[in-house]
């Protein structure tokens, strides 16, 4: 009897054992999302119920996206949970799986990759996103909407992707063996390139199905999880082809219009500048502060700002700042050009114009010299 129950306990050992060296070399031959950032695992990492701010999104997120930034000058806790060429539809099922384990404060999704028509890139790109995901109820609803066309030995992979990555032996490097959670997802590039002005696209581009049926999905979730929703777009300008840019930029101000119908499109309009209680503009040139609290300027200084039009207005530098603080606490931020150009922007790079004659009314009122910057 003594002796069948070592025999079962060594079985039990062995099996226990072989289980652990394998999940460890399953492991380390899975394929690392972004390299040593190692994204969407290194989630898992994270201290539950412990984010103020879960980030979605493709490259353009996790290369815009710092959270060691946010938390050292905001004290604010958040994660990147993103993934190169992320859809609308990987979104939802990692944003569904966040929840599992987090609820934030809110959730800020990159509207880049919106553009893009259908479910999922490419299948390696989709398992940038899902082979980090723990097994689980999210992961096989996953596998079954977006890879309802593969047949069960093909699903079986998305499981246990060491079926997949078995043979990857011969190409691990070193962040395979140590990744780098602290970076909560995000990368570090230091590559600088010069690029050309690519100006504001003024047309809008229709949003896919695809991306608009999983927005939906994604707004629905964060409202039963009670998490507010924010879509934002990270600037970028390394593109070849001009009209492509156009295209999908384009997207965003399609998203402008449907945000605004699902009452969540709160953008910073000339329209809605007033109750301003006091003026500080900080310009380039100048060490001291320009304080403007005389109540007619003010009000003349919000009529030509609220008159103020649309345009595209690139090349010039934006480089005097304008701080309108109002009364009841809250503050907007204005980037005056400090050339001969007459504009300022407002919000996400919008560029908004009163007229030649109101704008140079308006420097004069606030007592501001015109200078152009050096490095015009």
């Amino acid at each position: 009897m003594k002796k069948a129950v070592r025999w079962i306990a060594a079985a039990v050992l062995f099996l226990v054992l072989g289980l652990i060296l394998f999940g460890r070399a399953a492991e380390i031959l899975r394929r690392k999302t972004a390299a040593e950032t190692d994204m969407v695992h290194s989630f898992y990492e994270i201290e539950e119920n412990s984010l103020d701010v879960l980030f979605l999104g493709s490259s353009h997120l996790y290369y815009g996206v710092q959270p060691g930034e946010l938390w050292g000058q905001y004290g604010i806790t958040s994660y990147v949970m993103g993934s190169p060429e992320q859809t609308a539809a990987t979104s939802y099922y990692l944003l569904k799986e966040a929840f599992t384990r987090q609820k934030p404060k809110v959730v800020a999704m990159e509207s880049y990759y919106l553009w893009y028509d259908g479910l999922y890139y490419s299948e390696a790109r989709l398992r940038q996103a899902f082979d980090g995901m723990s097994m689980g109820k999210v992961k096989t609803e996953m596998v079954n909407d977006l890879l309802s066309e593969k047949g069960r030995k093909e699903k079986l992979s998305w499981y246990l992707p060491f079926l997949y990555y078995h043979t990857r032996w011969d190409a691990l490097e070193s962040y395979d063996f140590h990744t780098k959670p602290y970076l909560k997802g995000a990368r570090i590039d230091y590559t600088v390139r010069p690029i050309e002005d690519p100006g504001m696209v003024t047309e809008a581009s229709e949003i896919p199905d695809d991306s608009m049926k999983y927005l939906e999905k994604i707004i629905q979730l964060c409202r039963e999880n009670g998490v507010e929703f924010v879509m934002f777009a990270i600037p970028y300008g390394i593109e070849t082809d001009q009209a492509r840019y156009d295209r999908r930029q384009g997207t965003n101000l399609a998203l402008e219009d449907y945000l605004e119908s699902q009452d969540l499109f709160h953008a910073e309009r000339p329209e809605n500048i007033s109750g301003i209680k006091r003026i500080r503009i900080r310009q380039w040139n100048q060490e001291q502060e320009i304080l403007v609290e005389d109540e007619e300027t003010i009000r003349e200084v919000e009529r030509i700002l609220q008159g103020s039009a649309f345009t595209d207005v690139s090349g010039c530098p934006y480089a005097d700042l304008v701080y309108l603080e109002k009364q009841d606490g809250t503050s907007m931020t204005l980037q005056f050009a400090a050339d001969g150009c007459d504009g300022f922007i407002l919000g996400d790079y919008a560029c908004y114009t009163p007229g030649r004659a109101e704008w140079d009314r308006m420097r004069n009122l606030l007592g501001m010299e015109l200078a152009v910057p050096a490095y015009r």
